[in-house]
Order: C-alpha cells, then structure tokens, then sequence
C-alpha cells in the first residue's frame, strides 16, 4: 500500500467547495452545477468526471471535482466551470474547501443559538463552515449564536476576518491570542481544536513539505497540541463537544494527543 499512498500523494489535489448553507440562492446553484457542466472533458489523455456532490455531506452542499485549480488554468474546456467558481467564491456563495477540511465542523453538531470557540481558525474555511451551521432556518441567522475565531498570529487573523466577512453575522468576533492561554471569558457549548502540526497531510497542495519534513518537527509541536487541547476542556460547558483535528498523518499529533 506504501507505493500507492505515495502515488496519490504527487498527484494534484482536486476541486472542492461547499454551497453556502444560508445563500438564498443554493438551490439555483446546485440546479446550474447539475445543469451546465455535466459534460466530461479530457484532460492528458483521461476522462474527467463533471463535478459532482461529495455522497456524505449533507443537502448535497459540497461539491467535487477531478481535476485541480491549477489544473483548470490553461484548460480552455474547463474555462466556464473555473469562473463560476471564483465568482460565486468572491460574492460568498460557495466557499472553495478541501474535502477533509469539512469533516471536523461536522463532527461539532451545531445548533442555532450555541457558543462556538475556533481556537486556532485561520485560514477560515472552517469558521465559515460553522457560522453557517449557526443558521435557525437557513437562510438567517440566529442572533444568539456567537462564534469566536481565534488565531495567534496577527496577518493569519487578518486573512481570517477578510475570509468571514463576507458572511453578514452579528455574532462573529476575531480574536488574537495564543491558543493554549486562550482567556476565560466565558464557557462555550463546542470547541473546534484544529491545531497546529506538521502538516504532512497537505502534501498534495504544499509540495515544498516532500523537502523539509523530519519528524522533530512533529515531536515538537506535541506539547504545544497537548496544552491546547487541555485549554479547550477547561473553556467547555458540561455536555459540549470539542473536536481535535491537524492535518498531520502522525500518530504523535493525533492519538497520542487524544489517548
């Protein structure tokens, strides 16, 4: 299996992107996807599959396709499905997210009205993803549902209010702290711990990994997402769920945290 894993590894990572789960118009866009580019192209010498939706996500608000942004560039055929996609990335109606970057905000199980602490949230896709799951019927949403985005880095939370932004909710605030002495100010309902790692796991989208990989770097960060982790159970009401997630394949960054 070991030369296979490797093999998908140097492959390009595909397209995905969630329809906004509050847009007034997702209907119409999952109807267009379904509608206008359903028509498989070749690209070096192999079929690609029109864009379809990821079976498991629900509502069919998440989207795949084969072939890479990178891929689609110079491609004159894939032209009309790349633009559809920037602008109705730019006017937030799609969001463009890994398909493994989905499932942690999944896992939360949100609902209208709760507390939500993203304790190290840039870029942003995921706070989006759970500012969405904050909508009471969706296409508004409830006032009584705050979400925190945290990150300790002041250009990365930048980057994540522009990312935000684009949502209209009242209850959104950014804030620049270190994860792991994140202040008590208050109890919250879920806690999305996606922590800092190595970052193996984005190999196919950081090729530059492949060169300066060692596992020191994992066995550094290991205090680190221990500290964070314990934060996070300090800062959850009883009966919350907290979700741990990197983007690491290394046991020393995922299990032996959780264990």
């Amino acid at each position: 299996e070991w030369d296979d894993f490797i093999s998908i590894l140097r492959e390009h990572l595909p397209t995905a992107f969630r329809i906004a789960q509050t847009g007034a118009n997702k209907e119409q866009l999952k109807l267009k996807l379904r509608n206008d580019f359903q028509v498989p192209i070749q690209y070096q010498g192999k079929i690609i599959a029109p864009p379809k939706p990821i079976a498991w996500y629900p509502d069919e608000l998440a989207w795949f396709y084969g072939l890479s942004i990178q891929q689609m560039k110079n491609l004159e055929q894939a032209k009309p499905f790349k633009d559809f996609i920037a602008s109705q990335n730019v006017d937030g109606n799609i969001t463009c997210q890994e398909v493994a970057s989905m499932i942690p905000p999944l896992f939360l199980d949100i609902h209208p009205g709760q507390t939500v602490l993203d304790m190290c949230a840039a870029p942003g896709s995921k706070s989006v993803q759970i500012l969405e799951y904050l909508s009471s019927n969706g296409s508004n949403y409830d006032s009584s549902g705050v979400v925190i985005a945290n990150d300790n880095n002041r250009q990365r939370a930048q980057m994540l209010g522009h990312q935000c932004k684009r949502i209209s909710c009242p209850g959104f605030l950014v804030t620049l702290h270190d994860a792991q002495y994140f202040p008590g100010i208050a109890k919250f309902d879920r806690i999305l711990c996606d922590v800092p790692c190595s970052g193996d796991g984005t190999l196919r989208k950081n090729p530059d990994i492949w060169d300066r990989w060692s596992i020191g770097r994992a066995v550094g960060l290991h205090n680190i997402q221990i500290s964070i982790l314990q934060r996070a159970f300090w800062l959850l009401k009883p009966g919350g769920i907290i979700v741990y997630s990197t983007c690491s394949f290394h046991p020393i960054e995922n299990e032996a945290v959780v264990a």
